[in-house]
């Protein structure tokens, strides 16, 4: 599918509504109030201006917390902090929510930015990335906040898909959060039905104006190829001992409709055949075992080829 470059996955950019994530007793940018801090019992609002730089009343925190771990207080109340039955005080996101709150923000906002992905809409995109944020692709390349803006736009004709979040963890330090999420692509194209799964690790930073992405890392989910089936005289083709060096030798035989291998000081694995020539072992998507015939159609050597890079063992017997 023709998705923007290196973000099929989408970013995961995980911003929360402004108005739910501002702290409380702080207005949310472009709700057409300050930023100033909510006044404090009895203040009037003209107090609450005046005192605009003066620090929201906090409660004292408990043992070992810190200061800015802990929620400003709301007009009449000595404490917005529920103790733990052990007498610990509760974790406070920096939003002035609980750490579930969070999780439960940014997931949502990681689903909407997904769906702008589909939509090619990259003004939600440009709302909650960080300027200066650094993203390494699938596909190892870098981008920036401003090649990835290119690069949405809407589907061509003929193409359509979603992507719906499958997992999705969060880990938060201070006013940092690191989101680990799983996301899986579906994807009808020209009629044909397509299926990936993407994961992405990504860091976010909680600013004046909410959350913003500042590093995102996407990996694409392999998989196994699908397996044919060949003759058995077909398999005995690749029947041998395979030499890698002097004391490591890869051994291949057939143990009824299928082939086994078995390399020096480890355990045999069952060997699939993707093509012709091309084997692989369950489990190991990365890899295959790519088999060389000479000109007389005799299978000499086999490549064991890990993305471009390939290994060669000789074939030494039959």
């Amino acid at each position: 599918m023709p998705w923007p470059g290196a973000i099929v996955v989408a970013l995961g950019l995980v911003m929360p509504a402004l108005a739910a994530c501002a702290p409380r007793g702080v207005a949310a940018p472009g709700s057409g109030g300050g930023a100033g801090v909510a006044p404090n019992a009895g203040d009037s609002a003209a107090d609450a201006t005046s005192n605009a730089g003066r620090p929201a009343d906090v409660a004292a925190p408990g043992p070992g917390a810190r200061t800015a771990d802990v929620a400003p207080l709301t007009a009449g109340r000595t404490t917005d902090v529920a103790p733990h039955a052990d007498g610990r005080t509760a974790d406070i996101a920096p939003n002035g929510g609980s750490r579930a709150d969070v999780a439960a923000t940014l997931k949502a906002q990681t689903q909407q930015l997904l769906d702008a992905v589909t939509a090619g809409d990259p003004t939600v995109w440009d709302r909650y990335l960080d300027p200066r944020m650094t993203y390494l692709s699938e596909a190892g390349e870098t981008e920036t906040k401003a090649s990835l803006l290119a690069q949405i736009k809407p589907l061509p004709p003929g193409i359509t898909g979603k992507l719906v979040i499958g997992r999705f963890d969060v880990q938060q330090f201070g006013d940092t959060a690191i989101a680990v999420h799983v996301d899986e692509e579906s994807e009808n194209y020209f009629g044909q039905e397509l299926h990936a799964q993407y994961m992405s690790i990504a860091t976010w930073r909680l600013g004046p104006d909410g959350w913003k992405l500042i590093a995102q890392n996407v990996y694409a989910s392999l998989l196994d190829p699908p397996a044919i089936t060949l003759p058995a005289a077909q398999l005995d083709d690749y029947i041998g001992t395979y030499r890698l060096n002097d004391k490591i030798t890869y051994a291949i035989r057939r143990d009824g409709d299928h082939l086994v291998g078995e390399r020096t000081d480890r355990p045999a694995q069952p060997l699939r055949v993707e093509a012709r020539d091309v084997l692989f072992v369950p489990g190991q998507p990365r890899s295959r075992k790519v088999f060389l015939r000479d000109p007389s159609g005799q299978i000499t050597r086999f490549a064991d080829r890990r993305e471009a890079r390939d290994i060669l063992w000789t074939r030494v017997r039959k």
